[in-house]
This record gives C-alpha cells, sequence and structure tokens, in this order.
C-alpha cells in the first residue's frame, strides 16, 4: 500500500483558518460567511490553489471554484421577438349552410 506524505498547510491558510474559526464561533451556525472572508480565501485559492484553501478551511470547494474561475456571462440572444401576431381571418365557406 503506498504512503502518502502530508504536506504541511501554508502559513496564510493557516491565518485565514484561525481568522475563520473566530468568525464561527462568534456568528450563528449557516449564516454566511463575510464578503471579506470569502475574499481572502479566493486569493489564496488562486496562489495555492482550490483543494488546499478549502479542504483546511472547510469551505464549499464548487463555491470557491466558481469565485476563482467565474464563467462567462451567457450571450444574449440577438433574436428578436415579434411585436405582434398576424391572425389570418376567417372567412366562411360558401358551402356551409347557416
Amino acid at each position: 500500500m503506498k504512503r502518502t506524505t502530508r504536506v504541511a498547510t501554508p502559513e496564510p491558510i493557516l491565518r485565514l483558518q484561525k481568522q475563520l474559526d473566530d468568525s464561527r464561533a462568534s456568528h450563528r451556525v449557516r449564516t454566511r460567511l463575510p464578503d471579506w472572508l470569502w475574499q481572502a480565501a479566493t486569493e489564496l485559492a488562486r496562489q495555492y490553489g482550490v483543494y488546499a484553501v478549502a479542504h483546511p478551511l472547510r469551505l464549499d470547494h464548487t463555491g470557491l471554484s466558481q469565485r476563482v474561475h467565474p464563467s462567462p456571462p451567457a450571450p444574449k440572444s440577438r433574436r428578436q421577438h415579434p411585436r405582434f401576431w398576424s391572425v389570418p381571418c376567417l372567412r366562411e365557406r360558401p358551402d356551409q349552410d347557416r
């Protein structure tokens, strides 16, 4: 079986982890994280990688990845929708009885 070597967590991530733990201790459970914490995590993820930051900070990997690599906005449709509909007039047939 292979042995994996454990890589030490970089100091900037450990500092943010301490701040995040303090923030979590002072706020209610399941509240949104402050924007400054997400911004700091995003900057660290650009430097060290998304997993290396998300795992020790216990952050949502997908949410952090979307902040690091935002998707381009969807292109606007150039198709013009008609402003009105033309409805054909139905005339009575001459062979119909009234």
